[in-house]
């Protein structure tokens, strides 16, 4: 009988609360990369990505989670990879590679900032917790979604009310292999970060105070009903 208590107050609890869930798309705030020799500059947008011209670059998007409220269940990564249609080349070069993200430990100011000679933001970049990868398809002229694992989704949670940052990594890249080449020298350029949240908030009253009523007037007499059933008579 306990079991069928706990049962009907928990569906009682359900009644009289409400679950929904929200998708927020949130466009970028700022994007770019470092290379292996530890450069940045402030006014390059580009996001290029893997190997080119025999130097590795990893790239970076920051984004705003200040209007992010609620539990996050579900996210992903948007960003354009560019086709000869729409940039001075492809986005895509070489091998299909895996497109690794990872959470940065560096401050938004001095990702975000011109700088030389900084190798452990570069290698920031591309170490650390992995939040999510793709491994395809990554084809040139349309958008590259990547969705974020348990660890991500707990990245990004934690990020809420504030900006975040990704770091991006071509795993095992080769000579000219890279992805997202020429993105960001067109503003229209597709980097969003998309977000499910769920939550669960309490039926206003006077509707949560009828559908309470209702609840233990059902409860009660439910109970009446199985004590009618199971006395014994001598």
């Amino acid at each position: 009988m306990f079991r069928v208590n706990r049962v009907a107050i928990l569906a009682c609890m359900l009644m009289i609360s409400q679950a929904h869930a929200d998708v927020i798309t949130i466009d970028y705030t700022d994007s770019g990369w470092w290379s292996s020799l530890g450069v940045h500059s402030a006014d390059n947008q580009n996001y290029l990505l893997g190997d080119s011209g025999g130097y590795v670059f990893r790239n970076f998007f920051v984004f705003d989670l200040s209007g992010v409220t609620g539990t996050i269940i579900n996210a992903s990564l948007k960003i354009y990879n560019p086709s000869i249609n729409d940039a001075p080349g492809n986005g895509q070069s070489g091998p299909l590679r895996t497109f690794a993200i990872f959470d940065v430990s560096t401050s938004i100011a001095a990702l975000t900032t011109t700088g030389f000679g900084q190798f452990g933001i570069f290698d920031d970049l591309g170490t650390g917790t992995n939040l999510g990868n793709n491994n395809g398809p990554q084809v040139n002229g349309t958008i590259v979604t990547t969705s974020f694992n348990a660890a991500g989704l707990a990245y990004i949670q934690s990020g809420s009310g504030g900006l975040i940052a990704f770091g991006g990594s071509y795993v095992d890249a080769t000579m000219n292999n890279y992805l997202f080449g020429y993105g960001g020298n067109n503003l229209n350029h597709v980097r969003q970060l998309e977000i499910t949240t769920a939550e669960v908030t309490a039926v206003p009253a006077p509707a949560g105070v009828v559908l309470a009523g209702m609840c233990i007037v059902s409860i009660a007499g439910f109970f009446m009903l199985r004590r009618r059933q199971t006395k014994v008579f001598v």
